[in-house]
């Protein structure tokens, strides 16, 4: 499914499009965040890191998209706006430790 919109010029593309990772916490340390996934975003950013979950946790994240339209005849500008808001669930999902035993 492609969100794009062919009248939106590259650099105004719906954030859909742009997607830069899961997660707050992995957003505010800039992407770095491979080697310390221990929750849910590690199904994103290192599956491995699922084995490091000590407590339950509930994650949700929904993708917002705006887009507003002008229309103008002859260079002048009308009243006739449009604007247009979603928001898509964007991913759902729980981790829970597992208990694992060695030896």
């Amino acid at each position: 499914m492609d969100y794009r919109d062919p009248e939106i010029p590259p650099l105004k593309e719906p954030i859909v499009d742009n997607f830069a990772g899961v997660g707050a916490r992995a957003m505010g340390m800039g992407g770095a965040y491979a080697p310390v996934a221990n929750d849910f975003s590690a199904v994103y950013w290192n599956p491995a890191g699922l084995a490091q979950v000590r407590k339950v946790g509930i994650y949700g994240g929904l993708i917002p998209y705006c887009k507003r339209e002008t229309a103008s005849i002859f260079n002048k500008e009308t009243a006739a706006t449009g604007e247009l808001t979603k928001t898509w669930l964007g991913s759902i999902g729980i981790a829970i430790p597992i208990p694992t035993y060695q030896g």
